[in-house]
């Protein structure tokens, strides 16, 4: 490693240490102003500001982390997001449908929630079963 890379190296921590900091305050701020919206129940789940906040920081790392770890850091920022997503559409999918009866629609719309998660079988298996409830039920 030469002294430009390390240079660049101490450089690009330096910034992503100023940007987490400013997630980090940023948050701070939104929870002293009560402006920070939860999705907590009884201390049950995280709350979502928390896990937008870890995200962001995965981003920071992933864009100024070195180059070896760089490819890394972003997969896992983007798996991350993936499950972010996910819990938040369950989330607002359940509280939505909390006051309704569980039907068939709740259920295909759960798989379509999921669906990112699963492996490629299962991915082929939610695809068919969303196709079914298409032909049978729409």
């Amino acid at each position: 490693m030469d002294k430009y890379s390390k240079l660049d190296t101490i450089a690009n921590s330096l910034i992503a240490v100023n940007k987490i900091n400013s997630i980090r305050y940023n948050l701070q701020k939104a929870v002293s102003h009560g402006s920070s919206e939860s999705l907590s129940r009884q201390g049950r789940a995280p709350s979502l500001d928390k896990i937008t906040t870890l995200n962001e920081v995965l981003r920071v790392l992933a864009q100024h982390s070195p180059e070896p770890y760089r490819r890394q850091f972003g997969e896992i920022a983007s798996k991350s997001s993936m499950y972010t997503g996910v819990y938040t559409n369950l989330v607002k999918h359940f509280e939505r449908s909390r006051n309704r009866q569980f039907d068939r629609y709740n259920i295909i719309k759960t798989l379509d929630i999921v669906k990112p998660l699963a492996d490629n079988r299962g991915k082929i298996l939610i695809d068919k079963i969303l196709k079914l409830y298409e032909v049978f039920f729409l």
